[in-house]
């Protein structure tokens, strides 16, 4: 489980979460929804630092290094695993065995076709579709079994969305995803968190919630 209780942070002296109470148990699937600056970004950091060696983190700013290709920054999922003389070589000549296994993921986010391309060629969309590629490699650790994704699919339609949560949804058993399309929020997710002003407005179950429930926190989305 991961628990905030009472929790207080921000930075440079600024409060951006105040008396937050949040308990994520195994299994669930959560969405957190609000406007900019409401402080969702600051949730998830502060939910990944409770047990980062058990989550797959895909951030808002990707991460990614652009100057290496699209393999390579999806490859970098696997450096959590301890095999330091065989991630030297993949990343310096990629064996067949890594580089196929990077194919199949990058087939479920659909760019295996840019594998060799540099990140810096992508466009936004398709660097983002890199990076989530990357946390699922990094799920393949036996270890990690929680996905935090910091709005993962706020680059594609709502379709193609929907689309890459079932992804995220098949390989991890607990989710938790800052997303900013109330409609997958409702329907892809079991509960709701919304965050306004750095406070907890609502906690739900999805299906007690409806699209006039979102708006309270997203007025500006």
């Amino acid at each position: 489980m991961l628990e905030l209780v009472g929790h207080h942070s921000g930075y440079r002296k600024r409060e951006v979460l105040r008396d937050v109470n949040v308990a994520i148990e195994s299994g669930e699937r959560v969405a957190v929804v609000g406007e900019s600056g409401a402080g969702k970004s600051t949730l998830l950091r502060q939910l990944y630092q409770l047990s980062p060696k058990t989550i797959a983190l895909c951030p808002q700013s990707l991460g990614l290094v652009s100057t290496l290709s699209a393999f390579h920054n999806i490859y970098m999922g696997r450096l959590n695993q301890p095999t330091v003389f065989r991630h030297l070589l993949n990343l310096c000549w990629p064996q067949t065995d890594a580089w196929n296994q990077v194919l199949l993921v990058a087939q479920q986010v659909g760019v295996e076709d840019l594998l060799r391309q540099p990140v810096s060629r992508l466009s936004g969309g398709q660097q983002q579709r890199v990076a989530l590629a990357r946390a699922l490699v990094q799920g393949q650790a036996q270890t990690v079994t929680t996905f935090i994704g910091d709005e993962p699919v706020s680059s594609v339609d709502q379709k193609h969305g929907g689309l890459l949560l079932d992804v995220i949804r098949r390989q991890f058993s607990t989710v938790v995803v800052a997303i900013h399309d109330q409609t997958l929020a409702l329907n892809y997710f079991d509960r709701v968190i919304g965050v306004r002003q750095g406070q907890i407005e609502f906690d739900a179950r999805a299906s007690d919630l409806s699209l006039e429930d979102l708006s309270v926190v997203c007025r500006g989305q």
